[in-house]
């Protein structure tokens, strides 16, 4: 049986504001002809559909239409909500989508959703695990998890995996390997608090996660899997190329077949280094570029109005920074920093710090000394 597994795809998210339904809907399309090429026999989304519990029409249009393209292949497609997702919108009318061959889990109710494939090596049992917290889980069992690791594995003890056929499991959770995740040790104060231990899905030959952003499997095996999401959603992730992995479950006992389809999106999301000048002049030739840019301007003093200047030609702008002044100002000592400043000078600084412009208008500039020679009870001459 072969299948793809795809997550968080946080429909109608903005970045810094920036809508990114056309990037959406075209990478929906795109894994549509991945699937297509592949002739995969079901597809696995695990959690995060929306970006919100409460999306807009339009995003639910956008889903709608996935859906619809998905169901018309005849394939199946399995599907649980994510912490994002509101579990009661996401699964609504899930009876009726059954018979399209989509198979929508609740939010948790004490019992595990189950959904059985067959193919010629026999079933295939997919068990659909929704985020799920130890909140969630305390009404259902007689100890109250201390944990998450606790929650999940209670929660799958309901059904445990039959060894005699082959096990999958959709699951959203924050999974790391004996508390150590990408190297780092967590402990409780440094984000070890919801954090669930592979050893939870132990017995499944494929475990399909949602939550983190960027492929990678988690633990010594091969079998479990984030396999991120399908856009870059943040800076962090810029350099982890988004693919969709497609699945390949042979025989009981055999391990299963991964390979990745590199996914390549209608704008990247790029990090940029230069200074104000330079982007300048590099737009006026070339024209700019409609990719997602977190710039990072290398001069040393604010730009006036920087980001809407550089929006002529670069208007997909995520975020604008100084890290130079940045590091100029946490470089020398907090009296080396305010000695022989005036109140407005340092405001001025303090706003280049903290917002995406980096600069203050010259209308809010002018605002600002206004007020400053208010509060000196000097005369205002214009």
């Amino acid at each position: 049986m072969k299948f793809a597994h795809l997550s968080d795809l946080h429909l109608g998210l903005r970045l810094n504001g920036l809508s990114l339904a056309q990037d959406q809907a075209f990478i929906l399309d795109e894994i549509i002809g991945i699937l297509e090429e592949e002739q995969t026999d079901a597809v696995l989304i695990a959690g995060d559909v929306y970006d919100s519990s409460q999306p807009s029409a339009e995003t639910v249009s956008l889903y709608s239409e996935f859906l619809e393209k998905l169901s018309s292949s005849g394939r199946p497609v399995l599907i649980i909500p994510g912490n994002h997702d509101s579990a009661a919108r996401l699964s609504f009318a899930s009876g009726v989508l059954a018979r399209q061959n989509i198979f929508i889990a609740p939010a948790f109710d004490g019992k595990l959703f189950r959904v059985t494939l067959d193919d010629k090596y026999g079933p295939v049992v997919f068990t659909l695990l929704p985020y799920l917290t130890p909140f969630q889980l305390r009404p259902y069992v007689k100890e109250r998890p201390k944990d998450w690791t606790e929650a999940v594995s209670a929660a799958l003890s309901l059904a445990p995996p039959d060894p005699s056929v082959r096990n999958v499991c959709l699951t959203h959770q924050f999974i790391t390997y004996r508390d150590t995740y990408d190297g780092v040790h967590l402990p409780v104060e440094r984000g070890g608090l919801n954090n669930v231990d592979v050893s939870a899905y132990r017995g499944f030959d494929y475990v399909a996660a949602g939550h983190v952003h960027r492929p990678e499997r988690i633990g010594p095996g091969e079998t479990v899997r984030y396999c991120g999401s399908p856009l870059v959603y943040a800076a962090g992730n810029i350099g982890n190329e988004p693919a969709v992995p497609i699945v390949t479950l042979g025989a009981p006992g055999q391990k299963p077949e991964i390979t990745y389809r590199k996914l390549m999106p209608l704008h990247q999301v790029r990090a940029v280094q230069s200074d104000f000048s330079s982007l300048m002049a590099q737009g006026e030739k070339t024209g700019g570029s409609s990719d997602y840019l977190y710039v990072l301007l290398q001069d040393e003093n604010p730009v006036s109005d920087g980001m809407n200047r550089l929006r002529q030609y670069y208007p997909n702008i995520v975020t604008l920074s100084y890290p130079r002044l940045i590091d100029a100002h946490t470089s020398d000592s907090t009296d080396g920093r305010l000695e022989g400043k005036t109140p407005e000078e340092l405001t001025v600084e303090f706003f280049a710090r903290s917002t995406p412009d980096g600069a203050l208008r010259k209308d809010r500039r002018e605002y600002l000394s206004k007020l400053f020679r208010d509060v000196a009870g000097e005369e205002d001459d214009g």
